[in-house]
C-alpha cells in the first residue's frame, strides 16, 4: 500500500485562530452559535466548519468573523493575527497577547483543575490555531 500525497486542491490554504479569539470574548465564549451567526451573517454550520478547521473560509467570511471579533472585543486586532496562509506564522505568538490577558484556554480545565498537559504552560502563553483541512 503506497501513501500518495493529497491532491493540491485538498491541501489546506489557511490556518486560523478564530476559536482562540472567540474564547477571549464573553459574548461568544462557550456559545458562539448563539451570537456569531447573527453578527457575521454566516450560517451556523459554515461557522462550525471554519472554526473546526474543516473548511478554508472565503475572504468575505474571514473578514466578517474578524470584524465581529474586533467589535465584540473592542480591540483593533490585525486580520493577519487571526488567519494566515497555511504554514506562515502569526505575527503575535499567543492569542492572549491580542487581548492583554493571562489565561489558559477553556479546554485546559477539567473539573475546575488544570489538566496535566497544561501544568507547565504559563497562563497567557498558550497558542492554538486550526489548520484548514477540507474533508
Amino acid at each position: 500500500m503506497s501513501l500518495r500525497p493529497r491532491p493540491p486542491s485538498r491541501l489546506p490554504q489557511t490556518h486560523n485562530r478564530f476559536a482562540a479569539a472567540l474564547c477571549h470574548i464573553s459574548r461568544y465564549n462557550g456559545r458562539y452559535a448563539l451570537h456569531l451567526p447573527k453578527d457575521t451573517g454566516l450560517k451556523t454550520e459554515e461557522l462550525r466548519l471554519i472554526l473546526d478547521g474543516r473548511r478554508d473560509p472565503s475572504h468575505t467570511a474571514a473578514v466578517r468573523i474578524w470584524r465581529a471579533i474586533c467589535k465584540a472585543s473592542g480591540r483593533d486586532i490585525p486580520l493577519e493575527d487571526l488567519i494566515r496562509p497555511y504554514g506562515e506564522p502569526f505575527p503575535t505568538k499567543s492569542p492572549c497577547q491580542l487581548f492583554a490577558c493571562r489565561c489558559h484556554p477553556p479546554w485546559a480545565w477539567e473539573n475546575d483543575e488544570l489538566k496535566p498537559e497544561f501544568q507547565n504552560t504559563p497562563a497567557g502563553t498558550w497558542t492554538f490555531e486550526v489548520p484548514s483541512s477540507p474533508h
